[in-house]
């Protein structure tokens, strides 16, 4: 049992891997088709990919009275990627340089919205509808600019 248990999880690493190399050059395919850059396209679309499924776990767990469960979703999934996934990318990479002034400006707001959800949380110690809908309309702004600077550099960089 232990060694089809093992064949189906590296069949799925693979499955995996594959369909991430798909995904990278499709990403790539509709930044070319919307003439953004792939940075715009990457953020916003594998933005709301990876967080569906957090979605749902918060939809499901306020439909049963238990928001904690998609706080503590959401939280540990940030967590993972911003400590496992960025640290095996950094260490493959051997390191990555921000040389990009978009990028630190982008990595900047990141970063103060990651500092805004922690002061909506610590004010009254939880997180109420007005708090959500703040964060939603500052995702929305945000995908905005991104795609309006972003759009303007395409054509900048075609020329």
């Amino acid at each position: 049992m232990l060694l089809l248990n093992l064949l189906f999880f590296v069949l799925s690493c693979i499955v995996l891997f594959g369909s991430g190399m798909l995904l990278v050059k499709t990403l790539e395919n509709i930044a070319k088709f919307l003439r953004i850059t792939e940075f715009a396209a990457a953020f916003i679309i594998m933005a709301i990919a990876t967080s569906l499924p957090e979605l749902f776990v918060g939809i499901s767990s306020a439909i049963s009275a238990t928001p904690a469960l998609s706080l503590g979703n959401i939280v540990g999934a940030n967590i993972l990627n911003l400590t496992l996934i960025m640290g095996l990318i950094v260490l493959a990479a051997r390191g990555i340089k921000i040389k990009s002034r978009e990028v630190k400006r982008d990595s900047f707001f990141m970063f103060f919205f990651i500092i805004l959800l922690l002061i909506l949380f610590f004010v009254d110690n939880s997180l109420s509808r007005a708090d959500g809908i703040i964060l939603v309309v500052l995702f929305f702004v945000y995908c905005y600019e991104l795609l309006k600077r972003r759009k303007k550099e395409f054509k900048e960089h075609l020329h």
